[in-house]
């Protein structure tokens, strides 16, 4: 499993385009979790504000959610972490 995280507020277009490639490369070979950027109080980038997606990298990574090649939470950066069902929890 390799981690992302999108939405850096100083990434370009064509940044976001390469961390999206590198994201469906690495998929072919495991499980990428990618979550949205949040700053973190008491760091350089506290005060800054998650840049938007792309709506080609938010349907990129939904598409690779569905084939179960993705976990997280790219679209909710209140969201960290993702847990698959389990049959055992009713």
């Amino acid at each position: 499993m390799v981690d992302f995280i999108v939405g850096l507020p100083f990434e370009s277009d064509d940044d976001q385009r390469a961390t999206l490639d590198l994201i469906r490369e690495v998929s072919d070979h495991g499980i990428v979790h990618a979550h949205r950027f949040i700053p973190l109080p008491g760091t350089p980038l506290s005060g800054t504000v998650a840049r938007d997606l792309l709506p080609e990298a938010e349907k990129a990574l939904g598409k690779l959610a569905l084939r179960g090649r993705l976990t997280g939470s790219w679209n909710d950066p209140e969201v960290r972490f993702f847990r698959r069902p389990s049959n055992d929890i009713p």
